[in-house]
């Protein structure tokens, strides 16, 4: 009945909710940003945000035109599949590394690298490279959940 999904559907957005706040909770620890990506086309999605912005090194304060930002897009695509996209920003210089399921994907996404490039406004393209080998976003997040100091999950937080 319309009643039933309707619950079922409730009870599974309150789970992923309650997921997300515990994965943001473990991942703030370390210094990252954990933001889902919760839009009809993707079948899975999230951004990680290097919040320490690169502050662990000895640089000056007020330097913050030197300061490196991070950022990864983890994605599952109907019709790309698993990609994940790495961006690095140090001033106006941008890095991007697009790393697609497989080799076929990756020459596809790289055929539009001119498009990318007259779309780019934030910045210099500085390096840009298309790979294979891009697993499936959750695998990748129980990854980074997993490389902290202790590699174990808390799951009682």
């Amino acid at each position: 009945s319309i009643d039933e999904d309707s619950a079922t559907q409730a009870h599974s957005l309150l789970k992923s909710i309650e997921l997300y706040q515990l994965v943001q909770i473990r991942l703030a620890a370390e210094g990252t940003q954990f933001l889902p990506l919760p839009f009809a086309f993707l079948q899975q999605g999230f951004v990680l945000i290097d919040t320490d912005g690169g502050k662990q090194s000895s640089k000056p304060k007020g330097s913050d035109a030197t300061d490196t930002r991070h950022l990864s897009l983890h994605l599952q695509l109907e019709g790309l599949g698993n990609l994940s996209v790495d961006i690095q920003q140090q001033g106006e210089a941008i890095s991007l590394k697009f790393q697609a399921e497989n080799i076929e994907r990756a020459q596809f996404i790289g055929s539009h690298r001119q498009d990318l490039e007259q779309w780019l406004t934030s910045g210099t393209l500085q390096s840009v490279q298309f790979l294979a080998g891009a697993e499936e976003p959750v695998k990748t997040l129980l990854k980074q959940m997993v490389k902290g100091a202790t590699g174990m999950v808390d799951t009682k937080a």
